[in-house]
């Protein structure tokens, strides 16, 4: 089996850091939050303008199963020390939080699209 590791393949632009900050706080409160990250954004926005490309290759990035991927690597290199209970309850919590995602991101992508400011 191959597998590619796909969190040493990286783009160059300073979003990226942005995106991990995102999933981060999402995954210590539970659930994905629309204003909480429109609060991230924005932040962020004042010190680093975020052109209308790479709001869009943030939301990209975003959608894309990085919590799933974070937790399932481990079991490539040594599946009998991860397959575990404790692990089936984090894969548990990440199907949960991934179902939260989705109307939030679609809910951004509008954001940007109806000419919401990020200023």
């Amino acid at each position: 089996m191959w597998v590619i590791d796909l969190d040493g393949v990286s783009f160059d632009i300073a979003i990226r850091d942005l995106r991990k900050l995102i999933i981060d706080r999402m995954d210590a409160i539970g659930k994905w939050d629309a204003d909480y990250i429109r609060e991230m954004i924005q932040s962020y926005n004042t010190a680093n303008p975020i052109s209308d490309e790479e709001y869009e290759m943030l939301l990209i990035d975003l959608s894309l199963p990085n919590s799933f991927y974070k937790e399932l690597k481990p079991i490539v290199y040594s599946p009998t020390t991860f397959m575990t209970e404790e692990f089936n309850q984090q894969l548990q919590f990440i199907n949960e939080l991934e179902k939260t995602k989705w109307p939030v991101l679609d809910e951004l992508a509008k954001d940007r699209k109806g000419g919401l400011s990020l200023k």
